[in-house]
């Protein structure tokens, strides 16, 4: 066991046994994200206080989806008590595009908010989070994906863990929401409640493993280990009903990543992924099992475009001259919402760097890359930003 620990770069003694018998109690408050965390909270307060209309705004992947649901379950519930507004918005990924951008602002700031939580989101939308504020429209920033030179200074508050020097930088997108939840006690010196800090882990175990976050670090293998007793139990309704229909015997990190998250993300892939959100927090059976038959039936046209996808991928690389350096293919044919998924078999295949492109009704050519270890290609494409533009 010690061998194997070091193996996995743990130095201390103490970092060992936190990763072999930490609980719950041993992982980082939410008051580790500091100042932009207590901005944050304070402003939520007054929202929640004046009866503002907040508006949570998501990412349409696992990780979004169930980011978006620890906010709008947390929010809800004190909701009963402050009767604030709440609402969410969840972007179409063909009509309006990932994150918070000049598209789906419009949409956005008609609905009226007072103040918006971007969830999995928000770190690289500087220019529209400035619009917003010239609006009047303050915006809290919860993201973990790489910051951008240009970060959204006009913000209120920006909770991601690089950015405010969080001890672990490998968070997810739920993982954050959940700290930021969190800190609505913590921040005042309470304990949050049971029903946030322990029954909202499914979800953050959910984030973590379909986001692939390192699961070496304390904090989010405490939260998948937690996170995976509470699904196994059947605490979530709808994980439980759809638990029910897949027969699972025992909840692995194999049951979250390849069997509810690419039926949850099939949702965004697809079509719109908000009914994920509805699925995840509802007790309504008619309600849960109308989603999951949706959920059911796009996961499996998912399966069908990836595979069209990987066998013209597999006839353009055999032609390429540059499938030793990295791959990059393309076609008209393409469905962009699951050319990322693709570019994960392809690396599978050719250990790669992986780029495939879809046309879209625009004729701008959208894709997703994915990469290997000791290939960051977000700083690749950063150097070569004006040549991709």
């Amino acid at each position: 066991m010690t061998q194997t620990l070091i193996k996995r770069g743990f130095t201390t003694v103490e970092e060992c046994e936190k990763f072999v018998f930490g609980t719950l109690s041993d992982t980082t408050p939410a008051t580790a994200f500091g100042e932009e965390m207590e901005k944050a909270i304070a402003r939520i307060k007054v929202a929640m206080q004046k009866r503002e209309k907040i508006v949570i705004f998501a990412d349409y992947d696992v990780d979004g989806t169930t980011a978006c649901s620890i906010m709008m379950g947390t929010l809800k519930r004190l909701q009963n008590h402050y009767k604030f507004e709440l609402d969410l918005i969840i972007p179409d990924r063909f009509k309006e595009g990932y994150g918070l951008n000049d598209k789906n602002i419009v949409r956005l700031v008609a609905m009226n908010p007072n103040l918006v939580i971007t969830v999995d989101c928000g770190i690289s939308s500087a220019s529209q989070i400035a619009s917003l504020k010239e609006k009047g429209i303050d915006v809290i920033v919860t993201d973990h994906h790489e910051p951008k030179a240009e970060l959204p200074t006009d913000a209120l508050a920006i909770v991601h863990p690089k950015f405010c020097n969080y001890p672990f930088v490998s968070l997810s997108g739920a993982g954050v929401a959940y700290q930021l939840c969190k800190g609505l006690w913590e921040v005042h010196g309470k304990k949050a409640p049971e029903w946030v800090e322990r029954d909202m882990l499914d979800l953050v175990a959910l984030g973590a493993i379909c986001d692939i976050m390192d699961i070496k670090e304390a904090d989010n293998r405490i939260y998948v280990k937690e996170g995976l007793k509470l699904i196994e139990q059947g605490r979530r309704f709808g994980l439980a009903t759809m638990g029910s229909r897949l027969n699972w015997k025992k909840v692995t990190p194999y049951t979250l990543g390849f069997q509810i998250g690419p039926r949850i993300n099939a949702a965004g892939r697809i079509e719109e992924a908000d009914c994920v959100v509805e699925m995840l927090l509802s007790n309504d059976a008619d309600i849960v099992n109308s989603i999951l038959n949706v959920l059911e039936e796009r996961n499996q046209e998912r399966k069908k475009i990836q595979e069209y996808i990987v066998k013209k991928g597999l006839e353009q690389i055999a032609k390429s001259n540059y499938k030793y350096l990295s791959v990059v293919i393309g076609d008209e044919g393409f469905h962009e919402g699951v050319v990322g998924i693709a570019a994960s078999k392809m690396i599978d295949v050719f250990y790669r760097p992986t780029f495939v492109l879809a046309r879209n009704e625009e004729g701008m050519l959208k894709g997703s890359a994915r990469s290997i270890e000791g290939v960051n290609l977000f700083e690749v494409m950063q150097m070569h930003e004006k040549v991709l533009r």
